[in-house]
């Protein structure tokens, strides 16, 4: 399976070679979400195409919305770690997978080792 890095720089390209179209941004939601926030800290770590994938990330949020996105960031969700119930706004979550950690149980990396954002 493709990490998540390589199905953002696929759907990017994508994005990109469709001349920016809303169609080409990831279509679930959650997805969406975790792209936008990728996206916030790839983007500061190199400046190789960081404006592409700061504008990817845009459109990604501008798909989702931004009262669906606040919608989503108010519903709590369960810490992987310590199975307690958060907003999901105060989780880190994992970009390879669907398991988010709070403050206390969030390391650099989740258990598959993908890593963590938000």
């Amino acid at each position: 399976m493709a990490t998540f890095r390589e199905r953002f720089e696929t759907r990017m390209t994508q994005w990109l070679n469709n001349e920016k179209s809303d169609t080409e941004v990831f279509p679930l939601d959650y997805d969406r979400v975790r792209a936008y926030l990728w996206s916030s800290v790839e983007a500061r770590k190199t400046e190789e195409a960081s404006s592409n994938i700061t504008l990817f990330g845009g459109a990604n949020y501008r798909a989702l919305g931004s009262d669906n996105y606040n919608n989503m960031l108010r519903k709590r969700e369960c810490c992987t770690g310590c199975v307690e119930t958060y907003k999901l706004e105060n989780l880190s979550m994992c970009v390879e997978c669907d398991r988010v950690y709070c403050y206390r149980c969030a390391d650099s990396s989740c258990f598959c080792d993908g890593e963590l954002v938000g």
